[in-house]
């Protein structure tokens, strides 16, 4: 009966909904893919391992798994950095600095790819403030310059 119960497509849906999405924890693996298209099997994999990526996130020592090096923009500090939300943490938006002369950059780049990959990227010698919305199906990012005007940067 047990062994029956746990092949139930509606209970890994309930416990990924309880114990992932609704707490916005990340789910690594899927590859763009939505958690309607997995099968059951899937589902319960992808729950096991967000709770081994946010488990080891949060230990006092957590162990490496996976890095790369990317260069937001030669000879600039990145000073922002905004994932896009609704989006299984696909999209990273990194805001660096140059010093000299002073430029500021806006890029946006592609997590799936390994190394990720630049897909936009916009240069600003003023900038007051970036902004990205926490919670939407569109994502849009507002960029306000030292006009003080909101320039729409890109939607997606």
């Amino acid at each position: 009966m047990f062994l029956e119960v746990s092949r139930w497509r509606s209970l890994w849906d309930t416990l990924i909904e309880k114990h992932i999405t609704d707490k916005s924890i990340p789910i690594p693996g899927l590859k763009g893919r939505a958690l309607s298209d997995l099968t059951t099997k899937e589902v319960e994999l992808a729950l096991h391992r967000a709770l081994r990526l946010r488990s080891n996130w949060t230990s006092p020592c957590p162990e490496i798994r996976r890095s790369c090096t990317f260069v937001a923009a030669p000879g600039a500090r990145v000073i922002r950095l905004y994932f896009l939300p609704g989006q299984s943490w696909r999209w990273l938006i990194s805001l660096t600095l140059a010093r000299n002369p002073r430029l500021y950059t806006l890029q946006t780049w592609d997590m799936l790819a390994f190394p990720p990959v630049c897909i936009g990227r916009k240069e600003f010698s003023h900038l007051r403030d970036v902004s990205v919305n926490r919670v939407s199906v569109d994502n849009v990012i507002a960029i306000l310059s030292g006009s003080r005007s909101a320039l729409p940067l890109c939607h997606s």
